[in-house]
This record gives C-alpha cells, structure tokens and sequence, in this order.
C-alpha cells in the first residue's frame, strides 16, 4: 500500500513539474507584446497623444499627459520612431515590466535631432481583456537627449571603460620606470617611444627589451 502511494505520489510531482512551465509559457504567450508596441509605434508617429493616453491609468495620466501632449503638439514633427530589443518581465500577475531600446528622428524648433539606442521602459497592467500603462517614461524619449541624460551614458561608458584605462596607463608608466631604471642601450630612444606611442610603445619595449633582459638575467 505504501509502495503504490509513494509511487502514485511521484508521479502526481512529476506532472506538475511538467505542466507549471507550459502554463508559465502560455500565460506569456498571451501577453501581445509585438501588437502593444506598434500600436504605441504608430500613435507616436502620428502624434495622436489622445490615442496614446487612452492607455494610461488614470493615475499616469494625470501625471504625465500634459508633458506627453505637449511634446507632441504641433512645433515638433517625429519622422520616424521605433521600439527593439524589448526584454519582458512578469512583475506580478497580469502584469508586465518591458525594457526596450528606441530611436527616433525629429524636427522641432530647434532644428533636427535624432537618438538611438538608448533605453525607455512601459510597464503594463492587465485589467479584463485590456491592457493599461501604469508607469512609464516614454515620454521623455520623445524630446532631443537632455543633457543630464547625455551625462548618464557618457558616465556609465566611462565608468565601465575606467578599469582597463587606468590598467593599461599603469603599465606604460611601468615600463617608463623600467628603462629609466634598467635599459642601458639607446635608454632615450625607448623613452620617446614608450611616452609617444603610449600603450603600443609599451608593448614592444616588454616583449623585446624587458623580456631579453629578464631572460638573460
């Protein structure tokens, strides 16, 4: 007895264990990301803002639709705007937190602008068989790069670049020490070579020179 329920047991688990993932899969199949996108594609080309807004709860709409349609009032024409490279993420059920890139060309006031690849996230609620945006900062991804905007990506590709820069400056002054200290022929020579041609200069003064040198030591 206790053998045949221990066995009906596992098997019970193992169909869970099966069917949880496909419901998981379905449940994100039904999300219609692709349509959901074009039709914010297609609205902000038009530069229909009520259309727009008719996705907004009630709370997102009073804080940002005066800025939406303003943004798209009659001073600025968008030529073209597109959304890619969206990841989603389920946040709760029905809901959805969507990452994705954006570029857009424009003319305003100001002349032309355009950007691309920088990143806008919409996140989507579902309520009966619609779908609404509860927060968002699309909107700001309608008007040229802000500075502080612009700042924030130069600093993030600096702060990741950072590391092997300071690195590589390292081994040149490395190498600096290292003739001035231990290189006896053309010692001048390699010094303009190693400060002028920086980090190549560098490279061949340590694997022609210092490695001779270390090996013959």
């Amino acid at each position: 007895m206790s053998r045949t329920f221990s066995v009906a047991l596992t098997s019970m688990l193992a169909s869970l264990l099966l069917v949880f993932p496909l419901l998981f899969a379905h449940a994100q199949e039904e999300f219609p990301i692709d349509v959901l996108m074009d039709y914010f594609e297609s609205a902000i080309i038009a530069q229909d803002a009520d259309r727009i807004r008719k996705a907004f709860t009630t709370e997102l709409d009073a804080q940002i639709s005066l800025q939406l349609v303003q943004t798209l009032g009659a001073d600025t024409t968008i030529t073209s705007f597109d959304l890619y490279g969206y990841e989603v993420t389920p946040t709760a059920e029905n809901a959805w937190h969507v990452e994705s890139k954006y570029s857009i060309d424009a003319r305003g006031p100001n002349g032309t602008w355009s950007s691309s690849g920088l990143s806008t996230f919409i996140d989507f609620e579902q309520r009966d068989d619609l779908y609404f945006i509860t927060d968002t900062d699309l909107h700001e991804a309608l008007v040229p790069v802000s500075t502080a905007k612009l700042f924030e990506v130069v600093s993030g590709f600096l702060a990741f670049a950072l590391i092997p820069i300071l690195l590589l400056i390292a081994f040149q002054i490395w190498m600096i020490y290292d003739v001035v200290k231990y290189q006896q022929k053309d010692r001048a020579l390699w010094i303009i070579i190693v400060v002028l041609a920086n980090t190549i200069g560098a490279l061949i003064y340590f694997f022609t020179e210092r490695r001779r040198r270390v090996k013959g030591a």
